[in-house]
């Protein structure tokens, strides 16, 4: 039936919409503990190579912020 149709319409693009934002929560999540862990290192070592990393990841984030705006 047509009504049943439009409710599995509602339903399937309501767990894409869930999907989405499950998925950009977990990239959002990984990137943050990525961002802990370099500034862990950097602050225990003071290494370059982990500053640099860190410089590149923050790079990445503004640019996605920038994206998704």
């Amino acid at each position: 039936s047509i009504k049943g149709y439009k409710s599995s319409l509602r339903v399937a693009k309501s767990q894409q919409i869930k999907q989405l934002y499950f998925d950009k929560l977990k990239k959002t999540s990984t990137v943050l503990n990525n961002s802990v862990e370099l500034l862990k290192k950097i602050e225990e070592t003071n290494d370059e190579k982990y500053i640099e990393q860190y410089k590149k990841l923050f790079e990445e984030m503004k640019k996605e912020y920038a994206e998704n705006k």
